[in-house]
């Protein structure tokens, strides 16, 4: 199965590979700064032979459920005007489960615009600093073109009110991408509900040697 679809003004093209789970195995890594801190994060590698022959391995949640000989369906996405993308969820016919998993927005790209997009690019130096040098030009366009005099306590109100507006400019933002993101879940959530459907197949019998 392949769909397009719209988001964020972009032509996103979900796909579809179908086969039976071969193998799993369950990978521990650690994770963590300190011995005070380390964490065992558990995940799943899946090695799937496709109809034509083919293989795929691939590395999931350790939440997925899938065993030996289970008839799976990929769900990928991608840019139309890519090659590959990223895998987005699973389809386990064989126990009619479901699992959406996209990594943020997926292929999809925020592309916020101005001035969203100049504060995003303003949170790598923090948003104080930014707040800090708006503030002090905006004091030194006032003197020098609208020729108005400034005390300390004017810049420091002008600084709070620069920054009161990028984080407010921030916030919206971050909501827009969270939008985004969920567009993107739902998207694949009702890809994986049509593929789920399909009835599961028996497992094909080995040829004979």
């Amino acid at each position: 199965m392949e769909l397009v679809k719209t988001i964020n003004n972009q032509d996103i093209d979900f796909w579809t590979w179908r086969g039976f789970v071969n193998a799993t195995w369950v990978v521990t890594k650690a994770s963590g700064g300190s011995a005070e801190t380390v964490q065992a994060k558990k995940t799943i590698e899946v090695r799937i032979l496709g109809e034509d022959g083919s293989k795929r391995t691939v590395t999931l949640p350790d939440t997925v459920k899938v065993t030996p000989h289970d008839d799976v369906s990929l769900v990928y996405a991608r840019k139309v005007t890519d090659e590959r993308g990223p895998l987005v969820g699973l389809v386990n016919h064989t126990i009619n489960r479901t699992w959406a998993f996209p990594r943020g927005s997926g292929p999809v790209d925020y592309r916020h615009p101005f001035p969203l997009a100049a504060v995003k690019m303003l949170e790598r130096i923090t948003l104080f600093a930014a707040a800090f040098v708006l503030s002090g030009l905006t004091m030194l366009w006032l003197r020098y073109q609208a020729e108005l005099d400034y005390s300390l306590s004017s810049w420091a109100v002008t600084g709070i009110v620069e920054l009161g507006l990028l984080w407010l400019l921030k916030f919206a933002a971050d909501r827009r991408q969270v939008n985004i993101d969920e567009t993107v879940v739902d998207e694949v959530e009702q890809i994986l509900k049509k593929v789920s459907y399909e009835p599961p197949r028996e497992v094909p019998e080995p040829d004979a040697a």
